[in-house]
């Protein structure tokens, strides 16, 4: 996770894609965001990919977690292996917001995919939305996780 970093500002973001590694990632409760970016403020129009895992489980659930018109959006994409290699794809087009992954050993067709429709204008100005832990647990403390993203694309 690392010290504070500066908003990275996006013009008109469409579309994310990144590759990354489903570590081992702590158990928790609530949806613990790993990437996505806004249309203006995050609260309000932003999309993310996100996980939660239960203690028992030797997998991690992903979920597309969205802002849209300040309605919160939580959609569960699938469960995937610790150690899978994935390649994630996310979007906010004209109508409809989506999350697409694909095993990075097959990128022709998405093996996981969620969709939602949405028909509301945005502020054309948005940023990077990066790793963020939030307060989770009995303790309601934030959960410390670290993921490795790599060829970071967003256009």
């Amino acid at each position: 996770m690392g010290s504070k970093m500066l908003p990275r500002l996006l013009i008109n973001p469409k579309q994310l894609t990144c590759h990354l590694t489903i570590g081992n990632l702590p158990a928790c409760q609530g949806i613990q965001k790993l990437i996505g970016f806004s249309r203006g403020l995050h609260h309000k129009n932003s999309i993310r990919l996100g996980y939660n895992r239960s203690e028992e489980d030797d997998f991690v659930r992903l979920w597309m977690y969205a802002y849209v018109n300040s309605e919160r959006i939580e959609k569960l994409i699938g469960k995937f292996k610790i150690g899978q290699e994935i390649s994630v794809h996310i979007y906010w087009l004209h109508s409809l917001i989506a999350i697409e992954i694909y095993d990075t050993s097959n990128i022709n067709f998405p093996t996981h995919d969620v969709y939602y429709p949405r028909f509301n204008a945005t502020f054309p100005v948005g940023y990077l939305l990066r790793p963020y832990a939030e307060k989770d647990g009995p303790d309601d403390v934030p959960i410390k996780f670290n993921v490795d993203i790599r060829n970071l694309k967003i256009s």
